[in-house]
């Protein structure tokens, strides 16, 4: 037996039809993707175990008993450095006191340096002085605008300028006619 298709249920003449129909695949694919399940499990692990007070307290007196035996040989160790050799009758310098010892000097000897560095610089003279920095200062705008004024690339109206600006390149202009002139 052939089935006959209807034209009518089939294609979307209505636009309100289609437009039905699009909200209900939109929402379909909506409660597709709420009901969907990770194929990664991305839960925080279970806690399989709870805190052990016996085991804890047991390592801290192990904790506690290693410090204890720590403290004594190094008191051992100290008190060996401390005793006087038979070729030397003085005692040997503890290793920890003659490296704060090496540090400390150190240090100081650094900050007498420096000390001397800030005297030689304080006494210098300038090479360059403000008089002659400002004239290269002004020479230097001056020649910055005549660079720009002749560049082409941006109109006159369109830069923008302070009035010092102004000022100093009208004071450059009458300046730079009069050694035109001469």
């Amino acid at each position: 037996m052939v089935q006959r298709l209807n034209m009518w249920n089939q294609s979307f003449l209505y636009s309100l039809t289609q437009e039905r129909e699009q909200h209900r695949k939109h929402f379909l694919h909506q409660q597709s993707l709420l009901a969907a399940r990770a194929l990664v499990d991305s839960k925080p692990p279970r806690v399989h175990s709870r805190p052990n007070a016996k085991r804890l307290y047991a390592q801290r007196e192990w904790y506690s008993r290693v410090q204890k035996d720590n403290r004594l040989l190094l008191s051992r160790l100290l008190s060996i450095d401390r005793k006087t050799t038979g070729t030397r009758k003085q005692t040997l310098p503890r290793s920890a006191s003659a490296l704060s010892f090496h540090r400390s000097r150190e240090s100081n000897r650094l900050i007498s340096q420096n000390r001397q560095y800030q005297q030689r610089l304080g006494k210098q003279n300038s090479y360059y002085s403000s008089q002659q920095w400002k004239n290269d200062h002004v020479q230097n705008e001056y020649l910055l605008t005549q660079l720009s004024l002749n560049s082409g690339h941006v109109p006159h109206s369109q830069r923008q300028s302070s009035p010092r600006s102004t000022v100093l390149r009208h004071r450059h202009r009458s300046t730079h006619t009069e050694l035109v002139e001469v």
